[in-house]
């Protein structure tokens, strides 16, 4: 029951307690709250719960993200540009300028397929479809590799 006057609130908090003393010794507001809290948020029940719905969760995005994968390799030609391989596990959107990390950071996972397709469909030349091997072939050739000096990398001792 709100109570604009404290004092009123006060005299009807003392008067409540006196009814249920066993409640009122037992629980206080705060303690009331903790548990709650300690079952609730914190405990077991929160935790299963969690764990259920992220799991369900995770698995329709990724479902999800493999269907817009597939598609814009379907749309892309579905096999490498250099080696005719049309294994859809180890194909890769290779950005042709080589400005990935760039572009990744500007948007998020939802919507990288959407752009690539969208760019890939109006001919701006930015993406090609390449297996895995071919695109690293390519990061070598073109040192598309992190900027570091070229010790550390050894990229420059491999003469394949």
């Amino acid at each position: 029951m709100p109570y604009k006057d404290k004092e009123k609130k006060r005299i009807y908090l003392i008067e409540w307690r006196k009814k249920h003393p066993g409640y009122a010794k037992k629980y206080t507001e705060t303690e009331h709250w903790k548990e709650w809290h300690r079952k609730y948020v914190a405990g077991e029940v929160a935790t299963e719960y969690r764990r259920k719905y992220n799991s369900l969760r995770s698995d329709k995005w990724k479902d999800e993200r493999i269907a817009r994968r597939n598609e814009t390799l379907d749309k892309m030609g579905g096999k490498c540009t250099k080696c005719d391989v049309n294994d859809y596990r180890v194909l890769q959107i290779d950005h042709i300028n080589g400005d990935g990390k760039r572009e990744r950071n500007l948007m998020n996972r939802r919507e990288y397929y959407a752009n690539v397709l969208k760019s890939f469909l109006a001919g701006e030349g930015r993406y090609q479809l390449l297996c895995c091997n071919c695109n690293w072939i390519k990061r070598v050739e073109m040192k598309e590799y992190r900027k570091r000096s070229e010790e550390q990398t050894g990229y420059e001792k491999i003469n394949h």
